[in-house]
């Protein structure tokens, strides 16, 4: 009478919840090896669990970001009440834009007309072109976090495209807290300025993990291909 091969019950299947971490199962170099017709049981669990600390956390998201010379930091709040993560969001990225806007017109790399219907603008010029192809995107990690108040607010860290460089921290100041008829968008307080320490600024905005916050990372935001400084 043959030998049937043993069967094994299926792995139950754990999720994985926040400060859990998991690592690809590794065999033993004393395992025993299978003959045919065997099945083996594996020398480890496919699911290892290990709790990890606030700091830990927050340390690996430090060195993370501290791959990236950043070229601006940015502290945003709102005069109103914000209660909404993606809306913070939109008016970031809407502020970016803008900011980027009037910065290649006052260098000549772009020129702005109205369209045929009065509302529409045509844009062109070198920049434009870069820009709506992809290729003049700035990379930036945005912090959410809920002040005392319950109110939301935000610091960002911003590494501008080799296109646009340098962009002037008053203006972008200029554009979030004065109202529209100043060609502002009146959203409240901000300050921009550049990174006194490119490690203290990737920290500071790494805390959001361990604090209830949310981070936003750009498309175009690539550690993956950075090595560490």
């Amino acid at each position: 009478m043959s030998r049937s091969a043993p069967v094994l019950e299926p792995t139950p299947v754990r999720s994985l919840a926040a400060g859990s971490i998991w690592s690809r199962p590794s065999r033993s170099p004393s395992s025993e090896r299978c003959g045919v017709g065997e099945v083996c049981e594996p020398s480890r669990p496919d699911l290892r669990f290990a709790p990890l600390t606030d700091e830990t956390v927050r340390a690996g998201w430090s060195e993370l970001l501290a791959r990236y010379q950043w070229d601006t930091f940015a502290t945003l709040t709102y005069g109103g009440s914000v209660w909404c993560d993606e809306k913070i969001v939109r008016n970031f990225r809407t502020w970016l834009f803008r900011w980027q806007e009037f910065t290649a017109i006052e260098r000549g790399l772009l020129t702005v007309t109205p369209g045929d219907d009065g509302e529409r603008v045509k844009r062109r010029g070198p920049w434009w072109n870069n820009y709506r192809k992809g290729r003049a995107f700035p990379t930036f990690v945005l912090g959410i976090e809920p002040h005392k108040s319950g109110k939301l607010h935000a610091h960002a860290i911003i590494r501008w495209s080799p296109l646009l460089p340098n962009l002037e921290h008053r203006l972008g100041k200029r554009l979030w807290y004065e109202g529209k008829d100043k060609g502002g968008f009146g959203f409240g307080f901000a300050r921009t300025e550049s990174p006194r320490c490119q490690n203290d600024v990737a920290d500071y905005v790494a805390k959001y993990v361990t604090k209830g916050g949310e981070i936003v990372l750009s498309a175009s935001f690539d550690a993956a291909r950075l090595v560490a400084a």
